[in-house]
């Protein structure tokens, strides 16, 4: 890991908010980005991290996530937990 790598995440992560705050943009295309897209991103960086599944709404589950990737990302130690 590298400084690189963290100033590339936070592109990812600035990509991400326009994508998911666009209201012009429907919730089954950000949970599709969000789970097939940002998730093993985060994951490469960060290792594997918990977050709260619902299962209720393409919504709900794809904020779940982020918000929980977002907060790992700022209060992140620097390794991969894996």
């Amino acid at each position: 890991m590298n400084a690189n790598d963290i100033r590339d995440f936070i592109k990812v992560l600035e990509a991400t908010d326009i994508i998911v705050y666009n209201a012009d943009i429907d919730w089954e295309y950000k949970f599709d980005y969000m789970f097939r897209i940002f998730k093993p991103i985060a994951y490469e960086l960060m290792g594997r991290f918990d977050w709260l599944d619902m299962d209720t709404s393409y919504e709900e589950d794809a904020m779940n996530f982020y918000r929980a990737a977002k907060d790992k990302f700022y209060n992140w130690d620097g390794r991969n937990n894996d």
